[in-house]
């Protein structure tokens, strides 16, 4: 291949990874919004707000299905705990 192709082709994977990027933070607002009406709805029924339960199935699920599609498990679990780290110290908005 000469350089102007895989210029080109570079720029194309580039725009690719960024519109992925994109996908990937509506994605997490979608979920930052989800989480404050769970939030809401806990505080109307005086629940606490954090659930080490469903955070533990959240991390498993996510773990095997990281192995099941060749993503390393380790890696995708600090990523979710991450999520939900954040999810944790904001107000949900």
């Amino acid at each position: 291949m000469d350089k102007t192709n895989d210029l080109a082709r570079l720029a194309d994977l580039r725009l690719r990874i960024d519109a992925i990027d994109d996908q990937l933070l509506a994605a997490l607002a979608e979920r930052a919004a989800v989480v404050a009406e769970i939030w809401a709805l806990k505080r109307s029924k005086a629940l606490q707000r954090s659930d080490p339960e469903r955070e533990r199935v959240i991390l498993d699920r996510m773990a095997g299905q990281a192995q099941v599609i060749g993503l390393e498990r380790n890696e995708i679990v600090s990523f979710f705990r991450q999520v939900i780290g954040v999810a944790r110290r904001g107000d949900g908005k």
